[in-house]
């Protein structure tokens, strides 16, 4: 503590969301908390939440304003952090003799552990992965359960509950073309998310789509039809076989939250600039992206661009942080203006 006034260090995805936890557990004005987020990555999602912070911060004012630290042995981040949601899927799908998805219904049961966590939220983004891909011709009804179980509390991890709900519709397509005898490349040719596609839960569009041009690009560069020609037929213990599949992925939170991203650019004597943004980098190369962004906006060197690549809620400006594959587009609009 420094007066009344808490300074908090964590590796963090989510600076100005951790001070503002801390006043609320606190019961102090967020302006009485400062929290540094030190040059140092990793996360993967599962430092989008504030588990630890506020226990901190009330320790070293119990102490007087003692220094603090909480360090986690192995046991305890495996045990008391966040682990990636377990679930489990009932699918249903009508289709037509010319390959066509008629209708899709998917029910997806999360187990969430023992406290909330992201829960809602990621399995929503499950099921939203089970129906974006691909569009069905009357509709396609999904419902998620969260199951609240004494297993430790899974959390907001990389993808955001996209694997679990991409990972069942892929199966699903490939168990129809398997069992009608379909190319499964041609039966997803047949029923991807064109684009222009808005979707009528949430109304995010598709504003680009590469999928057919990737999916026939794969198909050549892999032999994809000269393969399955040559084993076909293949018999015995040993044999040969090709596979894909497909993954979509949207980029922020909207319309679950909403997106706000600041940054704030300083031209230094020597025609230099400094940017300081409120999105980390944890490792992915936020750093780099936004440097570049700056520079090629104004018209200088990036190499004429320093970033500041720590996070300080006294002085970075307010971002709500590194996560939902956000920081590029959105962020990056902030930079750009």
């Amino acid at each position: 503590m420094e007066g009344k006034r808490i300074t908090v260090v964590s590796s963090t995805q989510i600076p100005h969301i951790v001070r503002r936890v801390c006043g609320q557990a606190l019961g102090c004005g967020w302006g009485d908390i400062r929290v540094i987020k030190p040059y140092i990555g990793g996360g993967f999602g599962n430092k989008q939440e504030v588990l630890y912070e506020p226990l901190c911060a009330w320790l070293t004012r119990e102490l007087g304003g003692r220094v603090v630290e909480i360090e986690l042995p192995r046991e305890e981040v495996f045990q008391n952090t966040r682990s990636r949601h377990p679930m489990s899927f009932n699918v249903q799908c009508a289709y037509d003799d010319d390959m066509n998805i008629i209708a899709r219904s998917c029910e997806c049961f999360s187990n969430q552990g023992g406290y909330a966590s992201h829960g809602h939220a990621l399995a929503a983004n499950a099921i939203n992965a089970f129906r974006w891909a691909y569009k069905d011709k009357v509709g396609c009804h999904t419902q998620a359960t969260i199951v609240y179980t004494n297993i430790p509390a899974p959390g907001a991890m990389r993808a955001y509950g996209m694997p679990q709900g991409q990972f069942t519709v892929e199966c699903m397509m490939d168990d129809i073309a398997r069992k009608e005898g379909w190319d499964p490349i041609d039966f997803r040719l047949k029923n991807l998310m064109p684009e222009g596609y808005a979707d009528p839960f949430n109304g995010i569009a598709n504003h680009a789509n590469g999928f057919p041009e990737t999916l026939i690009a794969g198909r050549e560069a892999s032999g994809w039809d000269e393969f399955k020609a040559k084993y076909k037929d293949e018999t015995g213990p040993i044999r040969h076989g090709i596979g894909m599949s497909a993954f979509v992925y949207k980029t922020g939170v909207y319309p679950i939250s909403l997106e706000t991203s600041t940054a704030r650019l300083v031209l230094n004597q020597d025609g230099t600039c400094q940017l300081s943004i409120g999105a980390t980098e944890i490792g992915q190369g936020a750093d780099t992206v936004f440097s570049q962004m700056a520079a090629e906006t104004i018209g200088i060197p990036t190499s004429w661009m320093h970033i500041v690549s720590f996070q300080d809620t006294d002085v970075t400006p307010f971002d709500t942080g590194a996560y939902a594959s956000r920081q590029s587009y959105v962020t990056g609009h902030a930079v750009k203006r």
